[in-house]
């Protein structure tokens, strides 16, 4: 007798709250691009409102994330205690004194790139430290280990403690570091997109390419909008707090090798997977596959943003903050990975652009450098989020019951396969991976 096929653990979000505010972020898009005189700046910041708050509320009401045990928020009466929520309030300025500091001296972007977000951080100042404290002493109360990693920076500063506890500590840095590292290049991303973007009412005068445009700019935008989102509210009120950071160096590697301004150099320069042409002007020499092609784009970039959104509140690079089994990655494992390079694929058309062949040669060479890049994430991905019971659970059951089944039995070597520590970790239904902040 077949035995009954595995179970998909619960998703720590939930679709229907993410397409709603996903979708009040485009009622958003549409406010702003009409309002002239709105400034970027504080336009982005209204979508970024206007995607975080339904989800907060809905999770909040609906969900009640706080009350799960992985949020590390205790249901008993609270215990305040000022003076170490005063200690984590200094542990907290340290850490963005970092940030700013370490970009002030070391200027791993150029300075336009960050005037946004210094911008905003600058306007927002009193107000985001007023919130903060608040927050800290509301959580402070309720967290079952309250000696977090900003207790422990604040402590140490504070010359309160000498004792360091570097596990913990050191998820709890990483964070930071990718926080810190990310999110002023994407909230400056969102804004030069928001700049660059036409009001809808101008969409219905344009032909198919440029609609197709229109639409994957909008795409872009809202996948922007989640992951700046993703990359603030690391809070433990929405059980959004990074649990753990990503412990493979190499995984860091092809993770970074993505962005800016590591890409400028590997897929820009070296394996670089530009022919030349823009895809929009290979597409009118191809009029029979116009339609297809264009169809394929804004179907991969829809995949694409949709598993982007399926992370709510929870969305960074080399994190945990837990398993997501909604939208796409209901039926598969890395939908944001396989739709990315597919958009690539379809965006670099090395094959059809009217370029010297060793131009196409170069071009397809580089594209396929950048999809084992992909694939070398998509594994360390893995690798990592095997710490997580429920990963193995949810990673174990798309081998016989995703999309990608068919494939699995076909090439056994591509299915999922569990660390043995993981699989000793899966027979533990409490175990959970350390809260990092």
């Amino acid at each position: 007798m077949a035995s009954p096929p595995a179970k998909i653990p619960t998703s720590v979000t939930t679709g229907w709250i993410n397409l709603v505010s996903l979708g009040c972020a485009t009622a958003a898009f549409v406010a702003v691009t009409h309002a002239s005189a709105v400034p970027v700046i504080w336009a982005a910041f209204a979508l970024m409102c206007a995607y975080a708050v339904p989800i907060a509320i809905l999770e909040l009401a609906f969900k009640r994330v706080h009350r799960n045990a992985s949020s590390g928020i205790n249901q008993s009466p609270p215990h305040y205690d000022i003076l170490r929520s005063a200690t984590k309030f200094i542990g907290l300025i340290a850490m963005l004194g970092a940030v700013i500091g370490f970009h002030a001296l070391f200027r791993v972007y150029p300075v336009q790139d960050l005037i946004p977000a210094v911008g905003l951080l600058t306007r927002l100042a009193p107000v985001i430290l007023v919130i903060s404290f608040l927050y800290i002493l509301w959580v402070d109360a309720r967290m079952t280990q309250p000696r977090d990693g900003y207790w422990q920076i604040g402590a140490w500063l504070t010359r309160q403690s000498h004792h360091v506890e570097y596990a913990g500590l050191r998820h709890f840095m990483l964070g930071w570091v990718i926080k810190g590292f990310f999110l002023p290049i994407m909230f400056s991303y969102l804004v030069n997109t928001i700049a660059g973007s036409a009001p809808i009412s101008a969409w219905a005068t344009q032909d198919l390419v440029t609609l197709t445009r229109h639409l994957m700019l909008l795409a872009l935008l809202l996948e922007l909008v989640v992951v700046c989102v993703g990359y603030t509210l690391t809070l433990r009120l929405f059980d959004a707090h990074i649990r753990t950071t990503n412990p493979v160096l190499w995984g860091w590697v092809v993770t970074l090798v993505c962005y800016a301004p590591f890409n400028a150099v590997i897929t820009g320069q070296i394996f670089s997977r530009d022919t030349g042409v823009p895809w929009h002007e290979t597409i009118q020499d191809y009029p029979l596959l116009a339609g297809p092609w264009l169809a394929l784009l804004l179907l991969s970039f829809g995949v694409w943003v949709w598993a982007t959104a399926s992370f709510g509140l929870r969305w960074s690079n080399l994190t945990n903050r837990g398993v997501v089994t909604c939208g796409p990655y209901r039926w598969m494992k890395h939908p944001d990975y396989m739709s990315k390079v597919c958009f690539f694929w379809l965006t670099s058309a090395p094959f059809l652009a009217d370029v010297p062949v060793q131009t196409q040669i170069a071009a397809t060479a580089g594209m396929i450098v950048v999809t084992m890049i992909y694939f070398g994430r998509a594994k360390a991905e893995e690798l990592h989020m095997s710490e997580d019971p429920d990963y193995v659970r949810y990673a174990t059951a798309l081998n016989t019951r995703g999309l990608c089944a068919p494939l699995y039995r076909m090439l056994p070597a591509l299915a999922y396969s569990a660390p043995d520590h993981a699989l000793h970790a899966v027979s533990k239904p409490d175990n959970c991976p350390v809260a990092a902040e």
